[in-house]
């Protein structure tokens, strides 16, 4: 389902005019946006079917911004990824190493909340105490800020009321 959206995703983006790396990003965030949600809600796959045209609509009516977003993206699922403790064992010093790469990268594009994601990870897993992921996210960004997508606002904001019950044992 998910390489099924993103391949969808790229083709529909590219009918619209879309150049390859917008294309190609916004298919990569459509399939971020389902393994985060399947991260979020494992028990429950229909939260990640549902997130994937959601994320698709969203990034084929944004601007666009090539393969900067996904970056913040990726560390946002890595570190969700070891809070939950969904790889099933505990985060290596490896694994520590590449948290920190990834809030690096993160930081440096702007995306300061996946740095953080990916940067507080291993403090917030069992047997992990390592502050220096963590320390990525004061980088400041590389390149200049852009402006915000006020649909990316809008969609959290419509998602705030299913908080509860995407968040319910």
């Amino acid at each position: 389902m998910a390489a099924l959206g993103l391949l969808g995703t790229v083709a529909l983006a590219r009918l619209r005019g879309r150049g390859w790396a917008d294309a190609v990003g916004i298919g990569g965030a459509v399939f971020l946006a389902w393994a985060t949600a399947r991260e979020l809600d494992p028990d429950h796959p229909a939260s990640a079917n549902a997130a994937l045209p959601v994320a698709a609509v969203a990034g084929l009516v944004s601007r666009g911004g090539g393969l900067v977003p996904v970056l913040p993206a990726v560390a946002v699922l890595s570190g969700l990824r070891g809070i939950a403790g969904t790889t099933g064992e505990t985060l290596t010093r490896t694994d520590h190493l590449g948290l920190l790469a990834q809030a690096l990268a993160a930081a440096g594009t702007g995306g300061t909340v996946g740095a953080l994601v990916a940067g507080a990870a291993p403090l917030l897993t069992e047997g992990g105490r390592s502050v220096t992921p963590l320390m990525a996210a004061l980088l400041p960004p590389l390149a200049p800020a852009r402006g915000g997508s006020w649909t990316g606002a809008l969609l959290s904001a419509a998602a705030l009321p299913l908080a509860r019950d995407l968040t319910a044992p």
